[in-house]
Protein backbone atom coordinates (compact mmCIF):
# COMPACT_ATOMS: atom_id res chain seq x y z
CA UNK A 1 0.00 0.00 0.00
CA UNK A 2 3.16 2.61 0.44
CA UNK A 3 4.15 1.68 -2.27
CA UNK A 4 1.04 2.32 -4.32
CA UNK A 5 1.19 5.66 -2.41
CA UNK A 6 4.43 6.94 -3.54
CA UNK A 7 3.69 6.12 -7.28
CA UNK A 8 0.28 7.65 -7.04
CA UNK A 9 2.53 11.05 -6.16
CA UNK A 10 5.23 10.94 -8.73
CA UNK A 11 2.27 10.77 -11.37
CA UNK A 12 0.80 14.18 -10.10
CA UNK A 13 4.42 15.89 -9.66
CA UNK A 14 4.62 15.01 -13.70
CA UNK A 15 1.17 16.66 -14.64
CA UNK A 16 2.50 20.37 -13.79
CA UNK A 17 5.38 19.86 -16.36
CA UNK A 18 3.34 18.17 -19.37
CA UNK A 19 1.06 21.32 -18.88
CA UNK A 20 4.11 23.90 -18.97
CA UNK A 21 4.94 22.20 -21.99
CA UNK A 22 2.28 22.54 -23.73
CA UNK A 23 1.88 26.47 -22.56
CA UNK A 24 5.56 27.26 -23.85
CA UNK A 25 5.06 25.21 -27.35
CA UNK A 26 1.77 27.34 -28.08
CA UNK A 27 3.19 30.52 -27.46
CA UNK A 28 6.38 29.68 -29.69
CA UNK A 29 4.24 29.08 -32.38
CA UNK A 30 2.31 32.47 -31.87
CA UNK A 31 5.30 34.33 -32.10
CA UNK A 32 6.16 32.62 -34.74
CA UNK A 33 3.18 33.16 -36.80
CA UNK A 34 3.14 37.09 -35.93
CA UNK A 35 7.28 37.43 -36.92
CA UNK A 36 6.37 35.62 -40.04
CA UNK A 37 3.35 38.03 -40.72
CA UNK A 38 5.88 40.99 -39.98
CA UNK A 39 8.40 39.61 -41.91
CA UNK A 40 6.34 39.18 -44.91
CA UNK A 41 4.41 43.07 -44.47
CA UNK A 42 7.98 44.43 -44.33
CA UNK A 43 9.24 42.50 -47.81
CA UNK A 44 6.25 43.19 -49.67
CA UNK A 45 6.58 47.27 -48.58
CA UNK A 46 10.67 47.11 -49.57
CA UNK A 47 9.83 45.37 -53.81
CA UNK A 48 6.02 47.68 -53.62
CA UNK A 49 7.78 51.03 -52.41
CA UNK A 50 5.56 52.51 -54.58
CA UNK A 51 2.67 50.77 -52.17
CA UNK A 52 3.72 53.31 -49.49
CA UNK A 53 4.54 55.65 -51.16
CA UNK A 54 2.49 56.86 -53.90
CA UNK A 55 3.36 60.26 -55.91
CA UNK A 56 0.85 63.14 -56.57
CA UNK A 57 0.01 62.70 -60.61
CA UNK A 58 -2.25 65.30 -62.20
CA UNK A 59 -2.82 65.24 -65.70
CA UNK A 60 -5.08 67.59 -67.88
CA UNK A 61 -5.81 69.13 -71.19
CA UNK A 62 -7.78 72.11 -72.52
CA UNK A 63 -10.20 70.43 -74.92
CA UNK A 64 -9.53 66.63 -73.67
CA UNK A 65 -11.78 65.18 -71.09
CA UNK A 66 -11.03 62.43 -68.36
CA UNK A 67 -13.13 59.26 -68.81
CA UNK A 68 -16.66 59.25 -67.23
CA UNK A 69 -16.49 62.85 -68.63
CA UNK A 70 -17.46 64.24 -72.29
CA UNK A 71 -16.07 66.68 -74.71
CA UNK A 72 -16.49 67.44 -78.42
CA UNK A 73 -14.71 69.79 -80.85
CA UNK A 74 -15.08 70.33 -84.52
CA UNK A 75 -11.98 69.89 -87.18
CA UNK A 76 -11.77 72.22 -89.75
CA UNK A 77 -10.81 71.55 -93.31
CA UNK A 78 -10.29 74.19 -95.71
CA UNK A 79 -11.94 73.99 -99.38
CA UNK A 80 -10.54 70.57 -101.31
CA UNK A 81 -8.60 69.81 -98.61
CA UNK A 82 -8.51 66.23 -96.89
CA UNK A 83 -6.33 66.72 -94.38
CA UNK A 84 -6.55 68.77 -91.09
CA UNK A 85 -4.37 70.04 -88.21
CA UNK A 86 -6.52 69.64 -84.93
CA UNK A 87 -4.26 71.26 -81.51
CA UNK A 88 -4.94 70.98 -78.53
CA UNK A 89 -2.79 71.65 -74.72
CA UNK A 90 -1.72 69.07 -72.46
CA UNK A 91 -0.96 70.31 -68.81
CA UNK A 92 1.31 68.33 -66.16
CA UNK A 93 -1.38 70.44 -63.44
CA UNK A 94 -4.47 70.85 -62.36
CA UNK A 95 -4.02 74.13 -60.79
CA UNK A 96 -1.48 75.95 -59.59
CA UNK A 97 -1.30 74.11 -56.18
CA UNK A 98 -1.59 70.68 -58.00
CA UNK A 99 1.59 69.90 -60.15
CA UNK A 100 3.37 66.31 -61.45
CA UNK A 101 7.19 67.18 -60.31
CA UNK A 102 7.73 64.28 -62.44
CA UNK A 103 8.03 63.38 -66.16
CA UNK A 104 4.65 61.96 -67.99
CA UNK A 105 5.13 59.51 -70.54
CA UNK A 106 1.98 59.50 -73.11
CA UNK A 107 1.16 58.33 -76.58
CA UNK A 108 -2.15 59.28 -78.60
CA UNK A 109 -4.40 56.76 -81.04
CA UNK A 110 -7.09 57.97 -83.09
CA UNK A 111 -10.42 56.19 -83.76
CA UNK A 112 -12.36 56.52 -86.81
CA UNK A 113 -15.68 56.68 -87.04
CA UNK A 114 -15.57 53.11 -88.87
CA UNK A 115 -12.13 51.44 -88.58
CA UNK A 116 -9.39 50.56 -86.14
CA UNK A 117 -7.68 53.04 -83.87
CA UNK A 118 -4.41 54.27 -84.92
CA UNK A 119 -1.30 55.87 -83.14
CA UNK A 120 -0.71 59.46 -84.24
CA UNK A 121 1.41 60.40 -81.22
CA UNK A 122 4.13 57.59 -80.27
CA UNK A 123 5.22 57.62 -77.05
CA UNK A 124 6.80 60.98 -75.54
CA UNK A 125 7.44 63.05 -72.41
CA UNK A 126 5.99 66.04 -71.00
CA UNK A 127 8.14 68.28 -69.06
CA UNK A 128 8.69 67.70 -65.74
CA UNK A 129 10.09 71.24 -64.42
CA UNK A 130 6.93 73.39 -62.80
CA UNK A 131 3.53 73.98 -64.43
CA UNK A 132 4.04 73.52 -68.06
CA UNK A 133 1.22 74.12 -71.10
CA UNK A 134 2.30 72.30 -74.32
CA UNK A 135 0.55 72.71 -77.47
CA UNK A 136 0.27 69.22 -78.94
CA UNK A 137 -1.37 68.87 -83.11
CA UNK A 138 -2.02 65.68 -84.63
CA UNK A 139 -3.27 65.39 -88.25
CA UNK A 140 -6.63 64.01 -88.74
CA UNK A 141 -7.96 62.89 -92.54
CA UNK A 142 -11.61 63.67 -94.00
CA UNK A 143 -12.30 59.45 -94.40
CA UNK A 144 -11.90 59.43 -90.45
CA UNK A 145 -15.49 60.89 -90.26
CA UNK A 146 -17.27 58.97 -92.95
CA UNK A 147 -19.18 55.48 -92.26
CA UNK A 148 -19.39 52.77 -94.61
CA UNK A 149 -22.47 53.82 -95.83
CA UNK A 150 -20.96 57.08 -96.79
CA UNK A 151 -22.55 59.40 -94.42
CA UNK A 152 -20.68 61.16 -91.85
CA UNK A 153 -19.72 60.23 -87.87
CA UNK A 154 -17.27 61.38 -85.13
CA UNK A 155 -13.56 60.22 -84.83
CA UNK A 156 -12.57 59.75 -81.10
CA UNK A 157 -8.93 60.89 -79.89
CA UNK A 158 -7.41 59.53 -76.48
CA UNK A 159 -4.32 60.46 -75.06
CA UNK A 160 -2.82 57.73 -72.98
CA UNK A 161 -0.19 58.30 -70.17
CA UNK A 162 2.20 54.62 -69.30
CA UNK A 163 4.26 57.33 -66.24
CA UNK A 164 4.03 57.97 -63.70
CA UNK A 165 0.67 56.24 -63.84
CA UNK A 166 -1.94 55.66 -65.93
CA UNK A 167 -4.81 57.56 -67.19
CA UNK A 168 -6.87 58.65 -69.96
CA UNK A 169 -8.30 61.78 -71.63
CA UNK A 170 -10.12 61.74 -74.94
CA UNK A 171 -12.28 63.77 -76.96
CA UNK A 172 -14.98 63.19 -79.49
CA UNK A 173 -13.91 64.83 -82.98
CA UNK A 174 -16.35 66.26 -85.65
CA UNK A 175 -15.87 67.16 -89.31
CA UNK A 176 -16.63 71.12 -89.44
CA UNK A 177 -17.55 73.16 -92.40
CA UNK A 178 -14.93 74.47 -94.82
CA UNK A 179 -12.88 77.14 -92.73
CA UNK A 180 -14.59 80.69 -92.70
CA UNK A 181 -18.01 79.25 -92.52
CA UNK A 182 -19.71 78.51 -88.85
CA UNK A 183 -19.52 74.86 -87.50
CA UNK A 184 -20.78 74.16 -83.95
CA UNK A 185 -21.13 71.15 -81.64
CA UNK A 186 -23.79 70.25 -78.79
CA UNK A 187 -22.98 68.10 -76.07
CA UNK A 188 -25.70 66.89 -73.31
CA UNK A 189 -23.75 66.68 -70.28
CA UNK A 190 -25.01 66.33 -66.39
CA UNK A 191 -27.08 69.19 -65.35
CA UNK A 192 -25.69 71.11 -68.74
CA UNK A 193 -25.09 71.43 -72.24
CA UNK A 194 -22.56 72.75 -74.22
CA UNK A 195 -22.49 74.53 -77.34
CA UNK A 196 -18.86 75.02 -78.85
CA UNK A 197 -18.42 77.09 -82.12
CA UNK A 198 -15.82 78.21 -84.26
CA UNK A 199 -15.04 78.94 -88.24
CA UNK A 200 -16.52 82.57 -88.06
CA UNK A 201 -14.93 85.79 -90.34
CA UNK A 202 -15.34 88.15 -87.46
CA UNK A 203 -19.35 89.07 -88.53
CA UNK A 204 -21.99 88.97 -85.69
CA UNK A 205 -23.54 85.44 -84.88
CA UNK A 206 -27.07 84.38 -83.26
CA UNK A 207 -27.42 81.55 -80.82
CA UNK A 208 -30.99 80.33 -80.43
CA UNK A 209 -31.36 77.74 -77.78
CA UNK A 210 -34.71 75.67 -76.42
CA UNK A 211 -36.67 76.14 -73.73
CA UNK A 212 -35.63 74.48 -70.85
CA UNK A 213 -32.26 76.10 -70.34
CA UNK A 214 -30.85 78.84 -69.26
CA UNK A 215 -27.90 80.81 -70.03
CA UNK A 216 -25.01 80.09 -67.89
CA UNK A 217 -24.40 83.10 -65.69
CA UNK A 218 -20.45 82.09 -65.10
CA UNK A 219 -19.48 82.23 -68.71
CA UNK A 220 -17.69 85.05 -70.37
CA UNK A 221 -19.44 84.29 -73.94
CA UNK A 222 -22.49 85.71 -72.80
CA UNK A 223 -21.39 88.25 -70.49
CA UNK A 224 -19.81 89.49 -73.62
CA UNK A 225 -22.92 89.54 -76.00
CA UNK A 226 -26.56 90.82 -76.64
CA UNK A 227 -28.66 88.52 -74.88
CA UNK A 228 -32.69 88.85 -76.09
CA UNK A 229 -35.14 86.07 -74.76
CA UNK A 230 -33.66 82.86 -75.92
CA UNK A 231 -30.97 84.28 -78.58
CA UNK A 232 -27.53 85.64 -77.99
CA UNK A 233 -25.57 87.72 -80.45
CA UNK A 234 -21.49 87.66 -80.72
CA UNK A 235 -18.77 88.59 -82.62
CA UNK A 236 -17.16 85.08 -83.69
CA UNK A 237 -13.83 85.80 -84.76
CA UNK A 238 -11.57 83.46 -87.39
CA UNK A 239 -9.88 80.85 -85.29
CA UNK A 240 -11.59 81.55 -82.12
CA UNK A 241 -13.09 78.41 -80.34
CA UNK A 242 -15.95 79.44 -78.56
CA UNK A 243 -18.13 77.54 -75.52
CA UNK A 244 -21.57 78.57 -74.76
CA UNK A 245 -22.76 76.67 -71.71
CA UNK A 246 -26.43 76.19 -70.49
CA UNK A 247 -28.12 75.49 -67.12
CA UNK A 248 -30.81 72.56 -67.16
CA UNK A 249 -33.90 73.64 -65.00
CA UNK A 250 -34.61 70.05 -65.34
CA UNK A 251 -31.61 67.96 -64.74
CA UNK A 252 -33.29 64.74 -66.18
CA UNK A 253 -34.28 66.62 -69.20
CA UNK A 254 -31.94 65.93 -72.44
CA UNK A 255 -31.35 68.32 -75.33
CA UNK A 256 -29.63 67.88 -79.13
CA UNK A 257 -28.00 69.61 -82.09
CA UNK A 258 -31.79 70.12 -83.65
CA UNK A 259 -32.67 72.03 -80.80
CA UNK A 260 -30.56 74.66 -81.09
CA UNK A 261 -29.93 77.02 -84.08
CA UNK A 262 -27.06 78.95 -85.22
CA UNK A 263 -26.84 81.98 -87.98
CA UNK A 264 -24.31 84.43 -89.22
Amino acid sequence: MSFLRRTGGKNRKKKPSLLAALCILTLFTLLSSVIGMTWAKYTTSSNNPGLANAKPFYFSSDKLSPEGASSSCPVEFSAGASNSVFSFVLRNYEDDMRITNDEIRYSATLTPASGEARTVIAETTLPSAGAQDTTVQVTVHKSDFQLEDGSLGTATLSVTTTKPYQKTLSVTLALSQVAGDISWEVSDEAGAVLLTLQGGTGEQVTVTWPEGLVPDPTNPVFSAAETSGRQISFQAESGETYSLSFLKTNESAAFGKEQFAVSA
